[in-house]
């Protein structure tokens, strides 16, 4: 009896601790034209991921079965990006096993949240005081507000992320443990010049086969072989353009399927859908 009394205090300290954390952080509601394009594109995505059916709460984005962005990383900074500019903030009523009490070096107790797990709430302001129409806005922005370099950024940011997600599951495929580096990312980023994401999982694909047959064939070590890829990747890629290969685009893969972000981008903004994944990134679009 006297646990279970002991349980419910410690849950009840937890909540006030909690509650007040939440209550210190707030900041004054974000005024909607102070939205900058990277907000725009990330609040869209993020809402059409996890926007409750009332619109009050976003979901935990880790307790929804869809893909926010190609690689944790990318989803990170998504959701940091508008905690960081107060568009959005964490929920008083998310649960509270997604919070932790822990004691800082100096000796103060800190709460903190588990990114994917809390529920956030949305902090603007309307610019004609409906909160209906915000929230469409929101979801839909207007495309004409993206300009040609913007969206160029972003196409390339997102084809990057996805060619290394694609790299890392063929990778796992053949049972390699593969963390990718700084020269795994200028390799991708040289090869996005010149080709399309779906010419580039080609080019993994055949990098991955061919190093997984040397390897098997007793040619050269596992880790030989894993890390001889993303070299192959990079001299395929040279030969394809000096060569003028005509370099099939893959498909996407079911496994590997395509996140929110991009279909925002690519479908509802640039509105270029599939070309997306099958043309190289150029701000030559429109």
């Amino acid at each position: 009896m006297e646990n279970e009394q002991q349980k419910r205090n410690a849950i009840q300290e937890k909540k006030e601790k909690v509650h007040t954390a939440l209550v210190r952080s707030e900041g004054p509601e974000i005024v909607e034209e102070d939205l900058s394009l990277k907000d725009r594109l990330y609040m869209s995505a993020l809402l059409r991921l996890a926007l409750s059916e009332d619109m009050s709460i976003i979901e935990p984005p880790g307790k929804v079965n869809r893909i926010l962005a190609p690689k944790e990383s990318f989803v990170q900074e998504i959701i940091q990006t508008l905690i960081d500019r107060k568009i959005i903030k964490v929920s008083g009523k998310s649960s509270l096993d997604a919070f932790d009490i822990r004691v800082d070096e100096k000796g103060k107790e800190v709460v903190t949240y588990q990114v994917y797990n809390v529920k956030y709430e949305i902090n603007m302001i309307s610019e004609d005081g409906d909160y209906g129409t915000l929230i469409k806005r929101l979801m839909y922005p207007n495309p004409e507000i993206f300009d040609e370099e913007f969206c160029y950024e972003m196409w390339k940011k997102i084809a990057l992320n996805e060619s290394e997600e694609y790299l890392l599951y063929e990778m796992r495929k053949v049972g390699y443990n593969f963390t990718p580096g700084e020269k795994t990312y200028r390799v991708l980023e040289n090869l996005l010049d010149r080709f399309s994401t779906g010419q580039i999982y080609n080019i993994i694909y055949r990098a991955v086969a061919y190093s997984t047959r040397r390897y098997q064939a007793k040619e050269i070590t596992k880790i030989h072989a894993q890390n001889s890829v993303i070299t192959s990747c990079e001299l395929q890629g040279e030969r394809a353009a000096s060569e003028n290969w005509n370099l099939k685009s893959f498909s996407r893969r079911k496994d590997v399927p395509q996140s929110i972000i991009s279909e925002v981008l690519f479908n509802s903004i640039m509105q270029i859908s599939t070309l997306g994944f099958s043309e190289v990134p150029t701000k030559d679009f429109r």
